[in-house]
């Protein structure tokens, strides 16, 4: 299998877009995105949350791909993934005691 690194294009694309959009609002979207690996046709990258995506993926995703494509002289798409959390984050024992809950609470539903 062929290993592919765009991550020179995924750089420039960013620090171009920086240039473009500013510090302050690049600080508040770019700083939490991370290029995680690539294949042939698609650049994976990482966000921090499943709102963040929402917010983040429909108003800037098109700008970073029109940039790498620029750059590569070809169609790279980018595909934007939540990251997991990590084991002892706040987020992730947060998301824990949440899901715990939830199993209870539904465990009590399906007794009734």
């Amino acid at each position: 299998m062929a290993e592919w690194n765009y991550k020179s294009f995924w750089d420039e694309s960013l620090s171009q877009l920086k240039k473009e959009l500013g510090d302050e609002e690049y600080g508040l979207w770019f700083n939490k995105v991370e290029y995680i690996r690539a294949e042939e046709t698609t650049i994976f990258a990482s966000v921090p949350s499943n709102f963040f995506l929402g917010v983040f993926g429909p108003k800037y995703l098109p700008l970073i791909t029109n940039k790498i494509v620029d750059f590569a002289g070809k169609k790279i798409n980018v595909s934007l993934e939540v990251q997991k959390k990590k084991g002892n984050s706040p987020e992730a024992l947060l998301e824990q005691a949440l899901e715990k809950e939830k199993t209870a609470a539904e465990g009590k539903n399906s007794q009734n």
